[in-house]
């Protein structure tokens, strides 16, 4: 579940145009290292403000609405099929485990 809440939070993941997306999320991850790491002197070299490097506090960024939920998540079928085939898994194990040794039994 936690892997499924990973893919379904990606906003690359559900995005039409994944290469767009894709771009947007590179930028903001370049943005924030720059923030986090660059001295001023590097900053004003790249054109930037000449701010000293500080962490950002991500409960100040803005945040995006979701447009899932867990319903979404439990649903779908990138859930479903690998629960489906794991219990069809076993159901197989347990059957065969305790019908091969009837038939051999008998032989």
């Amino acid at each position: 579940m936690l892997i499924q809440y990973r893919l379904y939070s990606d906003p690359e993941y559900n995005a039409r145009n994944k290469s767009a997306a894709r771009e947007q999320k590179m930028e903001a991850l370049r943005t924030r290292y720059i923030i986090e790491n660059y001295d001023a002197a590097k900053k004003q070299m790249m054109g930037l403000p000449a701010t000293p490097a500080s962490s950002i506090d991500l409960n100040q960024l803005p945040r995006r609405a979701a447009n899932y939920s867990i319903g979404d998540a439990l649903t779908s079928s990138y859930t479903w099929i690998p629960i489906f085939l794991s219990c069809l898994r076993r159901g197989l194990y347990v059957l065969c485990s305790g019908w091969l040794p009837a038939v051999a039994a008998t032989q």
